[in-house]
C-alpha cells in the first residue's frame, strides 16, 4: 500500500507539473528532477505516463528533447537489462509519434535491441520491429535483413507460426546470385529453427547439412554440421534420412565428431542396446531443443525395423523385450510407424505379433492358426459341458 501510495503521488506530482508547463521552455529542466525519484521506486506506471502526458500536451517535441536524453542517461545506469526495457519501451512509444526525431536516437534503439536479447524480452523485440518497419524505397537487402530479424525474435519467442509467415515474406527479398552470403546464410539457419521449433527434425538437418557444405566459415561449418547429424539421429526412420546420412558420411570431415558414430551405427542395419542409448545421449544432449524421450523413440523406431531382418513375425512381448518397452508402448509405436509408411508390417490383433513385409501366404496361416485355435478352445469348453 505504501509503494501505491508513493507511485499516486508521484503521478500527481508529474501531471500537474506537465498541465502547467507544456509550453515552457524549461519544462525539461523542471521534469528533471523526478526522475531519479521515480526510477529508484521502480514507479514504470509514472513513467510511462510522463510521456504518454507529453506525447498529449506538447505541441514541440524539441522542447523535450533533453529530457528525452536525460531519461535515457539515468537507464542506462539502471543495472537489471529487464528492468531498462521497462523503462525504455514508453520513450520509444513517444518517439514513434515524431519519426523525425527517431533519427537522434538510433543508438538508444540498438541499446533497447540488446538488452531485449540479454533479459529474454523477445516478445518486446518483436514488437519494436513491428512498429519500425523500414521506410518505402528500401533496398532488397534492408528489408531482407529486417524481415530475418523479425523472425529470429520470434523464433526467440518460440512463436514459430509467425516467425514462418514472416520468413515467407523476406523469401521475396533473397535472391541467389545478389544477396550477400551472410545474408542467405542467415534466411538458412533461421528455415532450420524454424523447422527444430515444429519438430520437423529432418527438414531441418537437410537445410543445416546444406549450410555447412557452402559455410562461409570453420566456425559456420562445424556448427552446422554437427547439428545436422543431431537432427538428422532423432528423426524417424525414413528414406530420405538414409540419403541424408549417406551425404554426411561422404564427408570426411563430419567423422571429427562424436555423433558421427551413431549416424554409423544407424547406417549398419544393427540394433542399438541399451547401454549404447546412454552414452549417445551424452553426445546430443547439449542440443536443448531435444528431449531424451524423443531420442529414445526414435532408436526404437530404427530397432523397430531393423528386426525385420531377424524375424518375419514377432510378439508384441518380445518386442518389447528388445526395444525395452511395455506391449502397449510397442503398439503405439508401430500403428504410428506404420501409419506414416516407415515400417511394412501389419499388426494381428488376434495373436499379438507383428507381421513384417505382410507376406500373404503368411499371414493367411497366421490367421488360420489363430482361428483354429478358437475352435479348439470353444470345443474344450463344450465337451466340458
Amino acid at each position: 500500500m505504501l509503494i501505491q501510495a508513493c507511485h499516486f503521488l508521484n503521478l500527481m506530482s508529474v501531471e500537474s507539473l506537465i498541465q502547467e508547463n507544456y509550453s515552457s521552455p524549461d519544462i525539461s529542466e523542471k521534469l528533471q528532477p523526478y526522475l531519479a525519484k521515480i526510477i529508484s521506486e521502480k514507479d514504470y506506471p509514472t513513467f510511462g505516463l510522463i510521456f504518454e502526458l507529453l506525447k498529449k500536451h506538447i505541441f514541440n517535441p524539441s522542447l523535450v528533447t533533453p529530457f528525452i536524453r536525460y531519461s535515457i542517461e539515468k537507464i542506462s545506469q539502471v543495472s537489471d537489462p529487464s528492468e531498462r526495457v521497462d523503462y525504455s519501451k514508453a520513450i520509444l512509444f513517444f518517439l514513434d509519434s515524431y519519426p523525425a526525431m527517431k533519427d537522434g536516437f538510433k543508438q538508444f534503439e540498438q541499446s533497447y535491441i540488446s538488452d531485449c536479447q540479454k533479459s529474454g524480452k523477445f516478445f518486446d523485440l518483436v514488437r519494436f520491429y513491428e512498429a519500425n518497419v523500414p521506410s518505402p524505397g528500401s533496398s532488397d537487402n534492408e528489408m531482407l535483413e529486417y524481415y530475418l530479424n523479425l523472425v529470429e525474435a520470434n523464433c526467440k519467442a518460440s512463436n514459430f507460426g509467425a516467425a514462418n509467415t514472416k520468413l515467407v515474406q523476406a523469401s521475396s527479398y533473397r535472391f541467389a546470385l545478389r544477396t550477400p552470403k551472410n545474408l542467405l546464410e542467415k534466411f538458412d539457419l533461421l528455415y532450420s529453427e524454424i523447422q527444430i521449433g515444429n519438430q520437423t527434425y529432418e527438414n531441418a538437418a537437410e537445410r543445416l547439412f546444406s549450410v555447412s557444405q557452402t559455410a562461409s566459415n570453420e566456425a559456420l561449418f562445424k556448427k552446422s554440421i554437427e547439428r545436422a547429424m543431431i537432427f538428422a539421429v532423432v528423426s524417424p526412420p525414413s528414406r530420405k534420412r538414409t540419403a541424408l546420412f549417406s551425404k554426411i558420411m561422404n564427408d570426411e570431415r563430419a567423422s571429427q565428431f562424436p555423433v558421427f558414430s551413431l549416424i554409423e551405427r544407424l547406417s549398419s542395419r544393427t540394433l542399438i542396446e541399451f547401454k549404447e542409448v546412454e552414452v549417445f545421449w551424452n553426445e546430443i544432449q547439449n542440443e536443448a531443443s531435444i528431449k531424451k524421450n524423443d531420442f529414445i523413440n526414435t532408436i526404437r523406431m530404427h530397432n523397430l525395423g531393423e528386426i525385420s531382418t531377424m524375424y518375419s513375425t514377432v510378439s508384441f512381448k518380445r518386442l518389447g523385450e528388445i526395444i525395452g518397452s511395455d506391449e502397449s508402448e510397442v503398439l503405439r509405436i508401430v500403428d504410428s510407424m506404420i501409419s506414416a509408411n516407415r515400417l511394412n508390417a501389419k499388426i494381428d490383433q488376434p495373436n499379438k505379433i507383428l507381421i513384417y513385409n505382410q507376406n500373404p501366404i503368411q499371414e493367411k496361416d497366421i490367421s488360420s492358426k489363430a482361428f483354429c485355435d478358437e475352435v479348439e478352445a470353444l470345443s474344450e469348453i463344450v465337451s466340458k459341458k
